[in-house]
């Protein structure tokens, strides 16, 4: 799979901290390329200054675009 200029949506909280989470949350954007050199936390935490316990949800099985558009592979 092509990585370049695709990305992993994370959805996260500033309030959150661990456990059971029933809101929505923002989303952030993650490019693949970073996240293959780093980890998912520590790209994440590079790409928006966020610690990574405030992580809410994220799975590599969707991409997007850096709009945030999903891509179908």
């Amino acid at each position: 799979m092509k990585t370049k200029n695709r990305y992993i949506q994370f959805e996260y909280d500033l309030e959150f901290h661990g456990g059971d989470y029933d809101k929505v949350g923002e989303y952030a954007y993650v490019p693949i390329e970073l996240i293959e050199k780093m980890g998912e936390e520590e790209a994440f935490e590079k790409v928006t200054g966020i610690n990574a316990v405030h992580i809410i949800f994220y799975t590599m099985d969707e991409v997007y675009d850096a709009k945030g558009n999903q891509i179908e592979e």
